[in-house]
């Protein structure tokens, strides 16, 4: 085969198929393996229960500092009715009495009180729970690590 036998197309195919190839590929491949895992099953009500949660947790840290938030007590027992809801939709028995527990836990900083007389602490009750409530929040992210994956914010 002479080179006057080969067309302008038949070249830039040649060279561009593989720099294509070259190219697309590992950007395929990238973009596969990055994608952030998929929550699914019992952990996309875990994931719910988790971000209720969250919603009201900054205020309940916060309510250690200093107290005022009067909405606060709605808040955290709303949260804890959203969370059992979330609990009765799991299938597993393990993971639904956790997130009951975190339920538990959001109910026990609504029985307490963060007010409290200046130059003291909030009550046993308001820091236990919030302390529960931590280490529940833990175990459950450990049971379904795809759960609440957002970015964190950026100012």
């Amino acid at each position: 085969m002479a080179i006057r036998d080969w067309s302008r197309a038949k070249i830039t195919f040649l060279i561009g198929l593989p720099v294509f190839l070259v190219i697309a590929v590992p950007m395929v491949v990238l973009a596969y393996r990055s994608e952030p895992p998929r929550v699914s099953g019992d952990c996309v009500h875990v994931d719910q229960a988790l971000r209720h949660w969250m919603a009201v947790l900054p205020r309940i840290q916060l309510g250690m500092a200093e107290a005022g938030d009067t909405n606060l007590l709605p808040d955290v027992v709303a949260a804890a009715r959203s969370v059992r809801g979330e609990a009765e939709a799991i299938q597993d028995p393990a993971l639904r009495s956790t997130v009951t527990t975190l339920a538990d836990d959001l109910d026990r900083v609504s029985s307490g009180s963060s007010s409290s007389p200046p130059k003291s602490f909030p009550d046993q009750d308001f820091v236990g729970g919030l302390q529960n409530s931590m280490s529940t929040g833990h175990a459950l992210k450990l049971a379904c690590p795809a759960a609440v994956n957002d970015p964190l914010p950026t100012q």
